[in-house]
């Protein structure tokens, strides 16, 4: 899930991985719209997995950033 905040937007915040096993990785794309009068700099938002462990509990990751660029 990806945290969006003017002067971005997102039509869709979530992006499905499939399952992964442990060592495996995956790369998750959000489509994002800027506002015309953004400030064109680096910007950070953050994301955060939400997975199922062994025992099949829901968990959340902690959360971390990406940054984009305008």
């Amino acid at each position: 899930r990806l945290s969006v905040f003017e002067p971005f937007q997102s039509i869709d915040d979530s992006a499905y991985l499939g399952d992964l096993k442990p060592g495996e990785k995956a790369t998750a794309r959000y489509q994002l719209s800027v506002d015309a009068a953004a400030v064109a700099k680096e910007y950070t938002l953050t994301t955060e997995v939400r997975y199922r462990d062994a025992l099949d509990n829901s968990l959340v990751s902690d959360t971390f950033n990406i940054p984009v660029q305008v």
